[in-house]
This record gives C-alpha cells, structure tokens and sequence, in this order.
C-alpha cells in the first residue's frame, strides 16, 4: 500500500488480493487505486458479488456516492444461479441490486436464450429485461420483440410491445402484449391477439392460449377464418378444446360460408350462442374398445377359490350376528352337528345357469357358517352352563375336521358360483359379440355409401340412430357388468350436450379415409340466416359437412324471393355453399304474397322443394296436397286477380320460372273449384288453417352480420423473418478466439478466504 500524487489530491495505491465492501456487495481484485472512501478503480481479476450475483471484469470503477460499479472487459460475464450473462458493456448499482448492459448482450438458462442490444437485470427477483432487438429461444418457441422481460424463476416471458412468436407446433402467434409461461406452456395476449396455424387464422382483443391440449378462451373481437373450409366465426367470446376438436362461441356470434370462383357468394348465420365439433365418422372410439376387453375378460377362467381360501369364505361375524367366542388357543368353538349337503347334481340340457343355481348351490341365500353356527348361551342366565361345558370338552380333532369340512363346502360353492358368472359372461359376450358384428356390418355399407358419394340424408339420420343405440347398448354393458376390471376403467366423457354429436363421435367403419372428417356447426337461440337468395329464421339449427346438410327446429321460417315456408322441422341439403333442395316437415305452408291482402298457398304432409343456381325450380307436395290459387290477368303494368283456385290431391307438383309458377300438376283424384272473385263463398275461408304471412321476421344482412371482416395476414407473416441472434453469434466466437489473448472465462463463484475474513472484520 502506497499513496501517489494525483493533481491536487493524493491517492492510495493497494496492491494484492484488494477487498472493497459496500452497500452488502463485496469487490475484490489485484489491485486498486483510493481516490477517497466512495471512489476507487480496480484493476485485474475484478469480481463484484452480492448475495448470489457474481459479475467477471479485468476493471471497474466504483462510485460509492451514485452506488455503482461499472465493469470493463473484452467481454463481461455475470452469474446468478443458473443464469449466465455475457455483454460487452456493464453497470451494477449495489443499493438497488440492478444492473445495466448495452452495446449488446446473451443470457442463457437451462434451453433458454435470450439476447438483446441492452437491457436490465434485477437480482433481487431475478428478472431480465431485454430492449431493443430482442430475440429469445427454448425448445417450445422463439420470440422476436423490441422489448421483453424474463423471470429466472417462473421461466415467465413477458412483453409490452408488438412481438411475434413461434411454437414448435409450427404455429404463429404474435400480439401488442402478453406473456408466456414455459413451465404451464401457457400463452396469455391481452392486445391485438393472432395466432396462425397451417390452414386457420385466429384473432381476439385477449387469447389464453395452452400450447399442450391446444386449449383457448378468447374474447373481444374474436375472428377465426379457416382457409380448407372457406369458413369463418365470430364473437365476443369463445372457447376452443383442442383434443376434441370443439368450439363455443357466445356473445354476438356469427359465422359464414363463403364460396369463391365466377359467382362468389356467402351464406351468414348468427344465433345466441354456437357450437362447432370436428369429428372423425369413421374413427372407432372407446366404447367398441372396451366391449372387446369385456369379452376377453369373460372367457377368462376364475381363478381358484382354493388359492385364497379367505376370499371366498363367508364372514362368520356380519351384521345382525353375536361375537363368536375363541378359546385360548384362538380356535372357534364347534358348530352344532348337522347333515352335509347334499352333492350337487349335473344340469341337464334344458336348465339355464340362472336355474341350476338356484337348485344346486347349498347356502346361495344364506351364510352356511351361519346356518349352522349355534347360538351362544348365556353364561349369566343358564346356570348349568358351565357343569354342561365340563360334560361336553371340546376335541380338537372334530373341532379341525369340522373346520376343514367348512371350507371345502365353501369352496365347493365358490367354484359353481365362479362357473355360473363366467357361463353367464360368456353368453353376454357372445350377445354382445354378434350384435357388434351386425352393427359393424351396417357401418360398413354406410361408410361406402359416403365415400361413395351416394349418401342420402336417410343414410345420415340412419348412422346417427345406428351410434346412439351402440352408445346406450354400450352404457347399459358396463353398468351391469359385474367385472372389476371394467368397472374401474373410465366411461367416455360425453360430448358437449347432445346425443347427436355424441353419435357421430362415436361411428366407426372398417375405413379411415383422409376426408372422414366431419364438421358439426349447432346454434341455439334466435337463429338468423341470410344469403342473398334466401333467408331463414328458427330456434335451433345444426349443420353436417359430412352430406352438406341443415336441420332446422322450432318454428322455422325459410324465404327465397317472395315465397315463404313454415313447418315444424326443416330439412336443408346444400352443395358448394348452396341450397339445392329443402324438405319441409310437420304442417309444412307454402305461401307467396300476390298483394297485400292475397297470398297463394300450398299445404301436405311434406313438401320437397328443388332449387337451381339458388332459385326455386320445382316443389313436390306429398300426402293430402292441398292448393289456394289466385289467378291474375293482364300485363305487366296492369295486373289483376281474376279467380281464386281450390284444389285438394294426393300429391301436387309445382313448376317455377323466373320465381313464378309456370306448371302445376295435380296426382290422386284432385278435385278443384275456381270461383271468380265476386263469388267466393262466404264459407270458403281464404286463409289455410296455420297460415301465417311472417315477412317481418325475415332477415336482413345487417340483421345477421354487423363485423368488420379482417384480411388475411398469412402473406405477411409467412414471409416474417425468424431471429437468428446475431449477438449470441458474435459472443459465442469471441468467447473461443479472447483466451488466446489472455481472457479467461471464469467459472469460481466464491469469495476468496482473505475476502470473507475481511467481511467477518466488519461485522456482516
């Protein structure tokens, strides 16, 4: 130690394993020059710890006033833990525990990397905050910010700039701000959210999103567009499954269909609330699975009663019974004497299991032990009990022998119940057997019929009705299935809310085409429709992509130009986006306005209507056709109604050009009356009993959809550069080529022994 003449001040000089201690932080090295008791310069072999901080330097400059070392070095290295830091510029306030790089920095943990041109690292609770040129990696993604702040402990990342995001499921993700969670690979965005897939966009103000199960909630301004099935919903809010491959959406939903090519058009549905399923319909599920394990298990022989002869004897001491009383060497006392069963005799061919059961087995319906268990006197009121227990000592002999007798009975029984069950199980396996092999058959020759092309909407209805008795026939098997193995494996979770959907879930075929895909789109509530030619309103609707078809329930209304149909159900059958027939069922109108007062009719018991290009073609009416007609003259500027027909058929078909009707055609004995308008009889009513003109229901687009669709953003981020941590890069080499030159990139994180004596001097 030497003082030296600086300017106007003198300055120490300390040479040799220099310890320095201030605001807690220890600064050590080889040595150093004191200006005054807050500012000194260290040099060689700089390390600064605090707690489990440790930074590497060659110098450092330390301000006790500003509380701040500032480390220099070719290239500075600091270790917290498990976290490593390299940069080539850095400060550390020893107060505040806050250090600052610039000029370029790389921090690794376990598989995760981050660089940045500067950035922020707070030691107390381990936080990394890059600025600028952020880019950040670990097995599951790799994120590009200008901004992102990272926990050492909770492996969190968390931005508040624009960043971009890309998984290991080659999805795109980016948003405003957000952050994700490597340990619960949790994504969370609250602002301007997008996720891309390979073949679907996804928007919404706020996305949580788990990587795992390919789970979501997504709410405010939700737009998902799927690029395969030219298809898009929208909400408020939603919720996606990813292994089931299910959605809901609620709070103002809507979807769309559009088609594209010389005449584009798009179909808008929006309802209360929507659900949409993407089922495999040839996928074998769980329940098939299980019927095989079943009769597996009930062709399995029991197992030996006499492996475990405690499994299969009665309790001797059940409910209702009195204690039985031990002698001293822990044997039970003898029974009352008591004839052995009878054999059991071999069944004969007419006798079911059920039957010899019932006749052979000795103690079905009672415990044999019981049965011949005696009552235990009573010691206090017998008062010979004790000269009768002298007059009859117990001999160990027949006490065993009984014993032995006992078990073998109880064997015996064990064994003929243990047949019976698997007798049983084996017939119901066979039941179950041959009723999977006809309803497998059936499957199959519908599953041809799709992959065919050749499906009709009977065909559909016929393979939902098919799977909903295999599901019930599958329920009522395990419930009443006696075997523990089958009782402790998991029903199948039941699909959203409908037999319907679990139906499809669960059909299965010999084959697995690429296209067995099916898309289940329902709506519940206030189901409005519109295309621009054609417009519905219902209760509830679903849809298939299977057949491309819509069922419609609960007062639905259908438009198409000026006509109108009501009925209980409608059937809708489209292709290419667009309705090519519709099927009207339960009290089926049709009407059309001829003017304000006078409308056509046409009513039976189905009516089938055909459309070409979406215009109205054709429609048959099957069963008690029935027809109100108002003929009309004159020309186009001066029409007028002329007469009024009435007919009633068997059947009646309608023929339409350019939306009027151009042929009528009458089957089954019609019979008809036209009476010119002045003479209508009173009594002839103008109106069908159920008519109803409901033009003010009829929606509009505006109506049905009120979004703002946004543009497709796949162009432009698949073109998006991925990072490629030029910073890491550059460190990385010199980390290699700098130990030639003398840099050494040290590894001690510990306090040499003079340093902690000189701390302990202290009194820290």
């Amino acid at each position: 130690m030497s003082s030296i003449k600086i300017a106007d001040s003198t300055a120490l000089c300390l040479v040799g394993h220099v310890v320095f201690f201030h605001n807690g932080a220890v600064i050590t090295c080889d040595s150093a020059i004191r200006y005054s008791d807050r500012m000194m310069d260290c040099y060689r072999n700089v390390v600064v710890n605090k707690d489990s901080t440790f930074i590497y330097g060659d110098k450092a400059d330390y301000n006790g006033l500003l509380n701040e070392a500032r480390i220099y070095s070719p290239l500075i290295k600091m270790v917290d833990k498990d976290a490593t830091l390299y940069t080539y510029n850095f400060t550390f306030n020893t107060l505040t525990n806050i250090g600052r790089y610039y000029g370029g920095g790389t921090m690794s943990q376990k598989d995760n990397l981050m660089e940045s041109d500067e950035g922020y690292y707070y030691a107390d609770n381990r936080e990394l905050i890059g600025v600028r040129n952020v880019e950040m990696q670990n097995p599951q993604y790799t994120i590009s910010s200008d901004s992102v702040t990272y926990n050492m402990d909770t492996e969190i990342a968390t931005f508040d700039t624009p960043s971009y995001i890309w998984n290991d499921q080659d999805e795109f993700l980016t948003a405003r701000r957000g952050s994700y969670n490597a340990k619960e690979d949790l994504y969370t965005f609250t602002d301007s959210s997008y996720i891309m897939t390979k073949t679907q966009e996804l928007w919404a103000d706020t996305i949580v999103y788990r990587q795992t199960g390919q789970d979501a909630v997504l709410r405010n301004n939700i737009q998902i567009a799927d690029q395969e099935q030219k298809a898009m919903a929208f909400g408020d809010y939603g919720q996606y499954w990813g292994d089931k491959k299910q959605a809901l959406l609620t709070r103002d939903p809507s979807v769309l269909s559009y088609e594209e090519g010389e005449q584009p058009d798009t179909v808008f549905m929006r309802s209360d609330s929507i659900f949409i399923y993407t089922l495999n319909r040839f996928r074998n599920d769980s329940v098939p699975t299980q019927k095989t394990a079943d009769s597996l298990a009930a062709e399995t022989p029991a197992p030996s009663p006499a492996a475990d002869s405690a499994a299969v004897r009665p309790a001797t001491n059940g409910p209702g019974r009195p204690p039985i009383p031990t002698l001293p060497d822990g044997q039970a006392p003898p029974p009352a004497s008591a004839p052995a069963p009878p054999p059991v005799p071999a069944g004969n061919d007419t006798e079911t299991p059920a039957d010899s059961a019932q006749r052979n087995i000795p103690g079905e319906t009672a415990d044999s032990l019981a049965q011949s268990e005696p009552p235990v006197p009573d010691s206090v009121s017998t008062s010979d009990s004790v000269r009768k227990a002298k007059k009859r000592p117990v001999d160990p002999k027949k006490l065993e022998k009984e014993r032995l007798r006992k078990e073998k009975e109880e064997a015996r029984t064990a064994k003929i119940k243990a047949k019976i069950k698997a007798s049983r199980e084996k017939a119901a396996a066979i039941a179950r057997a041959q009723q999977e092999q006809e309803w497998a058959r059936q499957r199959k020759e519908l599953a041809r019929r799709f992959l065919k092309g050749k499906a009709t909407s009977e065909d559909t209805l016929a393979l939902l009705k098919l799977d909903s008795l295999q599901q019930v026939f599958a329920a009522d098997t395990l419930a009443a299935s006696p075997d523990s193995t089958v009782q402790k494996t998991p029903s199948p979770a039941p699909a959203a809310d409908s037999a319907t959907v679990k139906a499809a879930a669960d059909s299965a075929a010999i084959v697995d085409p690429a296209d067995s895909l099916v898309r289940i789109v329902r709506g519940y509530y206030n189901v409005r429709i519109y295309r621009s030619d054609f417009q519905a309103v219902c209760d509830s609707i679903v849809g298939f992509s299977i057949d491309s078809t819509i069922h419609m329930y609960t007062n639905p209304v259908l438009w198409n130009g000026e006509n109108q149909i009501t009925a209980q159900t409608v059937d809708i059958f489209t292709k290419n986006q667009t309705i090519e027939k519709a099927v009207f069922k339960g009290e089926p109108l049709m009407c059309s306005r001829v003017d304000s007062t006078h409308f056509n009719q046409v009513k039976g018991k189905v009516i089938e209507t055909y459309f070409n290009n979406g215009e109205i073609f054709k429609t048959d009416v099957n069963g008690n056709g029935q027809t109100y007609y108002y003929m009309e003259d004159g020309d186009s500027t001066d029409r007028y109604i002329s007469g009024f027909l009435v007919a009633e058929c068997a059947d009646i078909t309608f023929r339409f050009t350019e939306r009027q009707v151009s042929e009528i055609v009458y089957r089954g004995n019609p019979s008809y009356s036209i009476y010119p308008m002045d003479k209508i009889p009173e009594t002839q009513s103008q109106l069908m009993k159920g008519f109803k003109w409901e033009i003010e229901r009829k929606p509009t687009k505006e109506q049905v959809f009120t979004r703002t669709i946004r543009p497709s953003q796949r162009a432009r981020y698949e073109t998006l550069s991925k990072p490629t941590y030029p910073i890491t890069g550059r460190i990385d080499k010199q980390r290699t080529e700098l130990p030639k030159s003398g840099w050494i990139d040290r590894t001690d994180r510990y306090l040499s022994q003079e340093a902690l004596e000189f701390v302990r001097s202290l009194g820290n």
